[in-house]
């Protein structure tokens, strides 16, 4: 473990331009920071884990996270679990008593990756082929209304009655460098004659399918992906500008770096560093997201995505990054040739013909401060987060939207046991007035299987949300979050959502847990039709279960 941990710091405004970093990128990874080369596969976006990573982290036990690139592999999680345990090591013991509960959490992060752990300290040398064909199961049951909505949850369909799924993830490992997962799934939905998905396709009672399915290749912290997973851009929590888990996870190759690097030269000012070079093909009979509207666009099938995303870590306080992608050609269009590939990537043409595309940009950031109560009597720790970005018609992309988030990591002085978020997002900003972008185009919507593969409201809609995490005990955690969303702002009709939901998770065991959701949803103008009202509900049950 020792030869991955990552402690130095370069305390520095960052002045690169964002082109000569991406360039550069590809030459650093000849002489890489980790030297660490065992495939290790991604933990799944929806894992608890991450929420009790992030507590840890909230007390300033992990300076070496780059939060805003997920998901992180099990050799990365153990990385970081490793740092925090040494970091809590070094608190007074007056400071352990107090954060009683935030040990209990780092304890049951060991657990769950004892096995990368004793490898990364040297204590024990795992098998370098293994199989794995059950590691996490998953049975759950949703009732809901019709037309509930549903977000960030990898464009899973739910429908009015019953629903059921099961899942199942599986890995195993190849002579140390080539990992392999999957997540078969079966779903079945109550009777649904009739019944049609967003793109119009007939729903059947019984779906089986792979959720995700992919492969990796790692040389010496240099990662090749290929296959169907999910992606998340950014700090946030409830939605991200460019890529979040909201729709169904492409089909993908993925070029990225599992530990953090720094760069050479002059370029290690900018500390830790991160990246993401993704390249995919998008569905056919796309849709438009536009409110209300939702056509079908079938001219262009299948275009390309080609997407960048880079994470710095300039101190242990603060991290911040880029996202650019790029959507274009498909059927119907001549092929291009590298050159054009390039220019459509990398600058914003803005044409029609062959080159026309839609280009998305966005810049992020995190900011932590820890143990300043004198300052902020309400809390000990608070996260500042945000993204702006720009989309399509200039160069940079000048249509603009933003989000932004205050996350409370020890509310009230609780001993870690309250988190509060605040967050809210804006893709009707004035530059946009009058116009229905972010996420539509004519020919190419940021659309994947009828989901926004961005922040899940949509075009030109507002979104506030707020959420209370309370750890009542080690085993048992309740989440009361509310959400209000204005949809279609400048269409003729908007319509408004307002949700509540409570959740209660209870471990029964390290191995075992049981959660279950009740949410209310409220519209006014429903379906976009003035003067219309319509009160929905949800409820869930989710039992998982760690082999």
């Amino acid at each position: 473990m020792s030869e991955r941990k990552i402690s130095c710091y370069h305390k520095c405004p960052v002045s690169s331009f964002f082109m000569f970093v991406v360039l550069l990128a590809f030459s650093f990874l000849i002489f890489p920071v980790s030297t660490f080369g065992r495939a290790s596969c991604n933990v799944p976006l929806d894992d608890p884990v991450y929420r009790d990573l992030e507590r840890v982290i909230g007390q300033g036990l992990i300076e070496s996270d780059l939060w805003g690139t997920r998901p992180l592999t099990r050799f990365e999680m153990s990385r970081l679990v490793h740092e925090a345990r040494e970091a809590w090591e070094r608190l007074p013991q007056e400071e352990r008593q107090r954060l009683g509960p935030i040990h209990e959490t780092l304890t049951r992060l060991e657990k769950r990756f004892r096995e990368e752990l004793d490898e990364g300290m040297g204590y024990q040398q795992s098998s370098s082929s293994f199989i794995k064909p059950a590691e996490r199961l998953t049975a759950y049951y949703r009732y809901q209304s019709d037309g509930y909505s549903i977000f960030n949850n990898e464009g899973t369909n739910y429908y009015e009655g019953s629903n059921a799924l099961i899942d199942l993830t599986m890995r195993a490992m190849i002579g140390g460098y080539v990992g392999l997962f999957a997540q078969p799934r079966l779903i079945y939905y109550e009777d649904r004659k009739d019944v049609r998905d967003i793109k119009g396709n007939e729903v059947e009672n019984f779906d089986i399918d792979f959720q995700k399915c992919y492969s990796k290749l790692e040389l010496r912290n240099f990662e090749i992906e290929y296959g169907k997973d999910s992606l998340w851009w950014g700090p946030s929590h409830h939605g991200a500008l460019i890529m979040s888990n909201n729709a169904e996870p492409f089909e993908m190759l993925k070029l990225s770096n599992p530990f953090p690097a720094e760069l050479p030269w002059l370029l290690q000012r900018l500390g830790l560093f991160k990246f993401n070079f993704i390249f995919t093909m998008l569905d056919k009979n796309r849709l438009d997201p536009v409110p209300s509207q939702n056509p079908m666009i079938t001219e262009h099938d299948n275009p390309y995505l080609f997407g960048i995303h880079l994470d710095f870590k300039p101190s242990p306080w603060f991290e911040f990054g880029f996202n650019q992608i790029s959507i274009y050609g498909g059927e119907g269009r001549k092929a291009l040739s590298l050159t054009d590939q390039l220019r459509v990537m990398f600058a914003n043409n803005n044409l029609t013909g062959k080159l026309s595309s839609n280009t998305e940009t966005s810049i992020f950031w995190l900011s932590r401060w820890y143990r300043f109560s004198d300052f902020l009597p309400i809390a000990e720790t608070l996260s500042f987060y945000g993204e702006w970005g720009g989309e399509d018609q200039g160069y940079p992309p000048d249509k603009r939207a933003f989000q932004l988030g205050l996350l409370f990591g020890d509310f009230l002085k609780c001993q870690g046991r309250l988190q509060l978020r605040l967050e809210c997002a804006d893709t009707s900003t004035y530059s946009n007035e009058g116009t229905t972008v972010w996420y539509n185009h004519s020919e190419y919507p940021a659309t994947y299987e009828g989901r926004v593969f961005g922040h899940h409201m949509g075009s030109s809609a507002r979104d506030f949300f707020a959420r209370l995490n309370i750890l009542l005990n080690p085993k048992l955690e309740i989440g009361l979050q509310g959400d209000y969303e204005r949809r279609g702002i400048f269409l003729d009709t908007q319509e408004d959502a307002t949700q509540g939901q409570i959740d209660i998770y209870y471990r029964y065991t390290d191995n075992f847990s049981v959660s279950g959701s009740l949410g209310m949803e409220h519209l006014k103008n429903a379906d976009f039709i003035s003067g219309s009202s319509d009160d929905r509900l949800f409820f869930s049950l989710k039992t998982q279960y760690w082999f």
